[in-house]
């Protein structure tokens, strides 16, 4: 990262590039002014846009360069890698965070006894 960069300097780039409506050239100025690798997919993993165009040593950020999407497989397994390690959480503080949001009507699950 570039601890250096200006915020201002960030916000005359994308402001100069936004009338071209494309992902890629604004992932490519962010990238070059913060240092920051940047990686936008959907839900299954497909890419929308990379920056930079060149491996930076993070297997799994690497593999999307190359191959711009994971197997349905792959997916797969890290949902449920995820839903693993969510499910594994301390009883106590999964109550406090679902407390949090029954205090709120518009919470779906939310019900008034």
């Amino acid at each position: 990262m570039n601890k250096d960069f200006k915020f201002e300097d960030l916000y005359e780039a994308i402001y100069k590039i936004l009338p071209n409506e494309d992902l890629q050239e604004l992932m490519d100025v962010c990238y070059e002014i913060t240092g920051v690798p940047i990686l936008i997919v959907d839900i299954m993993y497909n890419v929308y846009g990379i920056a930079p165009l060149h491996p930076v040593g993070n297997e799994n950020r690497d593999y999307l360069l190359e191959h711009r999407t994971y197997d349905d497989e792959r997916v797969q397994l890290m949902y449920n890698d995820w839903f693993y390690q969510f499910s594994r959480y301390e009883q106590s503080s999964l109550h406090h965070r679902l407390g949090f949001f029954r205090r709120f009507s518009c919470y779906p699950g939310y019900r008034q006894d």
